[in-house]
């Protein structure tokens, strides 16, 4: 029995169906191979996940001003 997950088409299953066995088997240890790499991977996650955390910290907050207090802390 297949299990269907919904981001595979049926036209697509229709077509890996139609392979060849050897072709099939290559599709196999292609995805295999696939799935190896990603397991692999540190995390998985991306940057771009964080973008906009946080933002309710600087409303109303002026930029120019923020970075210039800041360049005067340097200096001192």
């Amino acid at each position: 029995m297949v299990t269907r997950v919904p981001r595979i088409s049926d036209d697509l299953l229709v077509e890996v169906e139609c392979l060849e066995p050897e072709e099939q088997l290559y599709l196999l240890e292609y995805l295999a191979g696939l799935v190896r790499r990603r397991l692999r991977e540190p995390g998985g996650r991306s940057l771009l996940e964080l973008q906009g955390l946080g933002k309710e910290a600087w409303v109303g907050v002026n930029a120019q001003e923020y970075v210039d207090r800041e360049r005067e802390a340097w200096s001192g």
